[in-house]
C-alpha cells in the first residue's frame, strides 16, 4: 500500500488544462460545462486578462443547495455561480505532491476535488482572496484530482492494495446504516422535496423507494446537470422519479452491493458505473451507504473524520 500512496498525483490525473468559468459566469453556464464534460464541479477563475487567478470551486451540491432555498429556480440559473460557492476553502495541490498528501486532504476537508499545479505553492483558496497562480511557473497546467481519479487509480492497481481491497464491506466497518446518512423518499414525492433533503443528509444522495420500502432510484445533487431555465420547473411540478425520467430519459437501477462485497467489488463497481456511492441492501430495502470518501478514508486510517455536513 506504501508504494501506491507514495505515487504523485500527476501519475493518475490527466495533464490537460483544467476547464474553467470567470467569476461573470451565471449557474446556468456552469451547468452547461457540467453537463458537457460530465463535471460535478467546476472552478472560477477571475476574467482580467492573462490571469490565472482561481478563486473557488462550485459544485452541484452548491446549485442544488440554491435552488432549494429560493422559489424561482430561473432567477438562481441566471444569477452569477461565484455567489453560490460553499464556505469551506478549496486547496491547490503541488503535482508532485503524493497521494497520500491528496487523500489526507480530500478525506479530511470534506471534499471532491483539488486543483493541482506545477507549483510548489499549495495555499488554500477563498471566496475573497484568489490564489495567485499568474506567478506560477507553470499555470499552464492547471488541472483537477478527483476522487474519482484516486478510485480509478485504486481499481487499476495489481496487488499493492491487497491488504485494504479484499476486506469485506462488514470488515472493513465502512457502511453508514444510520437514518441521518440513509434518507429515503416515495416515488411520488414532488423532486423540489427530495431535493431539500440533500441539505439536510450528511450524505449527499436521496434513495427513492416504492410503497414496500424496496430501492428503485436515487437522486443527487449531480442529477441537475443539463437543467434550463425551460425545465427548472420540474423540480416544483414533477415526483422526483417522474423528474429523473424528463432529465436523463432511461434512468439507470441504482447502483447496490450487500455488506458482503469486498472493497475491491465496491472499488470496482464505483468506477464501472461512474457513481461516488453504492447503497447496501438487504432484500431490496436500502439499509446502508458506502462512499468514495469511505473507501479513500481506509487507505490513511489516522486521518481525521471528515466535517459531518460534507460526506459523500
Amino acid at each position: 500500500m506504501t508504494e501506491f500512496l507514495e505515487k504523485t498525483v500527476n501519475s493518475i490525473t490527466a495533464h490537460t488544462k483544467v476547464t474553467s468559468l470567470d467569476h461573470t459566469a451565471s449557474v446556468q453556464q456552469v451547468l452547461d460545462v457540467m453537463m458537457l464534460h460530465n463535471f460535478a464541479a467546476v472552478p472560477i477563475r477571475s476574467s482580467q486578462a492573462g490571469s490565472e487567478d482561481y478563486f473557488g470551486v462550485v459544485t452541484t451540491l452548491d446549485i442544488a443547495l440554491a435552488l432549494t432555498k429560493s422559489p424561482d429556480g430561473d432567477s438562481v440559473l441566471r444569477s452569477a455561480a461565484v455567489n453560490l460557492m460553499g464556505t469551506r476553502n478549496v486547496l491547490m495541490l503541488n503535482g508532485m505532491d503524493t497521494l497520500r498528501t491528496a487523500i489526507e486532504l480530500l478525506v479530511t476537508e470534506g471534499l471532491h476535488h483539488l486543483l493541482v499545479v506545477g507549483t510548489d505553492d499549495k495555499s488554500s483558496l477563498d471566496q475573497t482572496t484568489p490564489l495567485k497562480t499568474s506567478d506560477s511557473s507553470d499555470v499552464s497546467h492547471v488541472h483537477m484530482l478527483a476522487q474519482s481519479d484516486v478510485i480509478r487509480a485504486m481499481n487499476e492497481e495489481d496487488a499493492g492494495l491487497d491488504q485494504v481491497l479484499n476486506l469485506s464491506l462488514e470488515d472493513a466497518d465502512i457502511v453508514k446504516a444510520t437514518p441521518m446518512y440513509v434518507l429515503s423518499v416515495k416515488e411520488s414525492t414532488l423532486a423540489i422535496d427530495a431535493l431539500r433533503m440533500l441539505g439536510c443528509a450528511v450524505v449527499s444522495a436521496v434513495a427513492i423507494v416504492d410503497d414496500d420500502g424496496k430501492l428503485v432510484g436515487s437522486l443527487s445533487a449531480a442529477d441537475l446537470r443539463g437543467l434550463t431555465e425551460s425545465t427548472v420547473s420540474w423540480l416544483h411540478t414533477l415526483p422526483v422519479m417522474e423528474f429523473l425520467q424528463r432529465q436523463h430519459g432511461l434512468v439507470r437501477p441504482p447502483v447496490t452491493c450487500d455488506h458482503k462485497a469486498t472493497l475491491k467489488t465496491v472499488v470496482k463497481f464505483m468506477t464501472d458505473n461512474r457513481t461516488h456511492r453504492l447503497w447496501v441492501t438487504d432484500n431490496g430495502v436500502p439499509d446502508g451507504i458506502v462512499t468514495m470518501t469511505d473507501v479513500l478514508r481506509m487507505l490513511v486510517p489516522g486521518a481525521p473524520r471528515t466535517p459531518m455536513s460534507a460526506e459523500g
